[in-house]
C-alpha cells in the first residue's frame, strides 16, 4: 500500500522580523505570557512554531504565544515548521 501522507515539515530557524502573526489571532493575556516567557527563559523553546509563506516573509499558523515570548526575551530567530505551500 502506498504512503499517502505528506512528510512532516522540517524545522528551520527564522528570523523574528520575517514572522508576523495571522490577522485573525489576538493577543494573550500578560499573565499567560509572564508564564510562557519565565519557561522559555530557563528550558528554551520546547516545540517550534508553525508558519507558512506569506507575501514578504511568514504567517504564524501555531505557536503565537511563543513567538510573542520569545520577542519578549529578544530573541532575533526562532525555529519555526514551514508548512508547504
Amino acid at each position: 500500500m502506498p504512503n499517502t501522507t505528506s512528510p512532516s515539515p522540517a524545522v528551520e530557524r527564522i528570523p523574528m522580523a520575517c514572522i508576523r502573526p495571522s490577522a485573525q489571532r489576538c493577543y494573550y493575556g500578560a499573565q499567560h505570557l509572564e508564564l510562557l516567557t519565565d519557561r522559555m527563559r530557563i528550558h528554551g523553546l520546547v516545540n517550534p512554531i508553525v508558519v507558512r509563506r506569506a507575501t514578504g516573509g511568514y504567517e504564524i499558523v501555531d505557536g503565537l504565544r511563543r513567538w510573542w515570548a520569545a520577542r519578549f526575551l529578544g530573541w532575533r530567530s526562532i525555529d519555526a515548521k514551514i508548512l508547504p505551500a
